[in-house]
């Protein structure tokens, strides 16, 4: 069976994570590259014997079969409808956009051409929080009390005093970033959505400790509650100077408690605790390939990362009110 050609649009500081994602799938070949900066297109074509395109439209002519969109956010929907328009699969790094109207118009391009769409969340394919979904899914800890994800993460000024000078400088910009929550916290967001589903309400609060965000106008300290239908969810992210750095990821349901110990899930129940070590999943690019194979959608599809969207518009929407809001209707 021939490999699956993909070209990249958008080709900067996260494509490493995805040439190593891809590099030991012998069903997938790296053939393109379209970047803003063409020095970066052609670097990248160098390293994988590919080649550079001067222009999205013309790695969207080639012979390609799947495209990975690695733009910043404010570019996917553009690129996104123009992939699909032009019969290519898509996954496409989150968050899918920063407004409800361009998630919208993707997801129904991506029913309307019945093309492989994924957004690029992680939690669904990685250990434990892959593990731990699928025991609350399981039924092991009863109906959903609270599930959380904190993370802190110990960052100096001087790690955004140095992104002022870095091609990715949209991390600076609310408009084009919409800051932590949405460039960060939206892979919490979206685990939390395959535990409750859509929220009836987000409530949400945030704060800048560092002295170059505070000029910008962006966070670096979010958090925020989804209240579901059963039970409710906790985000949280804190990047500050002296954090211990800690992260915390569980579920309390109504018959136990599990948590992520490193690799590990630690499950409370009945008075008696286990240690559980789940089984290796498979990857998020594992996933896009499959599914183009099997045409298919994938967990986590364009209807899914139009649901992040609602939420994370809901977060920022209760930012500007000081007060829970309710999602808009889908």
């Amino acid at each position: 069976m021939p490999p699956i050609k993909i070209g990249f649009i958008g080709a900067g500081g996260i494509f490493p994570a995805h040439a190593e994602g891809l590099a030991g799938l012998p069903e997938a070949r790296i053939v393109g590259f379209y970047d803003a900066n063409p020095e970066t297109s052609r670097q990248r074509a160098a390293e994988h014997q590919a080649r550079a395109f001067d222009a999205p439209e013309d790695l969207l002519a080639a012979d390609v079969d799947a495209v990975i969109i690695l733009t910043p956010p404010t570019f996917h929907a553009q690129y996104a409808i123009q992939a699909l328009e032009a019969g290519k699969h898509v996954y496409c790094e989150k968050p899918l956009t920063l407004n409800v109207a361009e998630a919208e118009a993707i997801a129904a391009k991506a029913r309307e051409t019945g093309l492989t769409f994924q957004t690029g969340f992680n939690n669904h394919y990685i250990q434990p929080e892959r593990g731990l979904a699928e025991l609350y899914h399981a039924g092991e800890l009863g109906r959903l009390v609270c599930a959380y994800d904190r993370h802190w993460i110990e960052r100096g000024d001087s790690f955004w005093a140095m992104k002022t000078s870095q091609p990715d400088t949209w991390r600076l910009s609310w408009e084009e970033s919409q800051g932590r929550m949405a460039e960060f916290g939206s892979h919490k967001i979206n685990w939390l959505q395959w535990l409750g589903g859509a929220p009836h309400t987000v409530f949400g609060v945030h704060d800048v400790v560092s002295p170059t965000l505070g000029r910008v106008g962006v966070d670096d300290v979010v958090s925020a509650v989804l209240r579901f239908e059963q039970g409710y969810g906790v985000v949280e992210v804190i990047m500050a100077p002296g954090v211990l750095p800690r992260r915390d990821v569980g579920i309390i349901g109504t018959a136990g408690h599990a948590q992520a110990r490193g690799k590990k899930i630690v499950i409370r129940a009945n008075e008696q605790e286990r240690e559980l070590e789940p089984e290796p999943c498979r990857s998020r690019w594992q996933e896009f390939l499959t599914c183009i194979r099997e045409r298919r959608q994938p967990e986590v599809d364009a209807a899914d990362g139009l649901l992040s969207v609602r939420i994370q518009d809901a977060f920022v929407r209760s930012l500007a009110s000081g007060q829970a809001v309710k999602l808009t209707p889908s």
